[in-house]
């Protein structure tokens, strides 16, 4: 009998030796996964290959940044985070006759909350100015 709780402890340390190990690549691989990362909706105008000739597009707009990603350099106009701010940047857009195609990036936690505090002016405001010049503020932080 003796014998029997010798070997069965041993087993019982092995295994929580090994499952030490393997909680803890498991704990590193799920902390990797589950970074605090929130998706933010950008509103695309063109994709060029050439840095030029994106900067001479860009220009066009009243609020525009050139982002390079992919290998192609992508004119963003406008970033935003809730679906009201998103309503009334299309409704703007559509009626300045600007042709988007709407994009959602990864950005991390501080961005969002960057973003929050500036949306509101966005929603109380009806003056292009105003909004465009949040806009330029907004993009910078991508």
């Amino acid at each position: 009998m003796k014998k029997y709780l010798k070997v069965i402890g041993v087993c019982i340390f092995i295994g929580g030796i090994i499952a030490y190990f393997f909680y803890k690549d498991i704990n590193n691989e799920v902390r990797a996964v589950v970074k605090k990362e929130e998706i933010v909706i950008l509103f695309q105008t063109g994709v060029f290959e050439n840095e030029s000739n994106a900067e001479k597009f860009a220009k066009t707009f009243a609020s525009a940044r050139t982002i390079y990603s992919d290998g192609y350099y992508r004119v963003i106009i406008a970033a935003c985070y809730s679906k009201e701010v998103m309503g009334k940047l299309e409704s703007i857009f559509n009626e300045d006759g600007i042709s988007y195609y709407i994009k959602e990036v990864r950005v991390t936690k501080t961005v969002v909350d960057s973003f929050k505090e500036f949306e509101p002016i966005i929603l109380k405001s009806n003056k292009k100015e105003v909004i465009y010049s949040v806009i330029n503020s907004m993009l910078k932080l991508i």
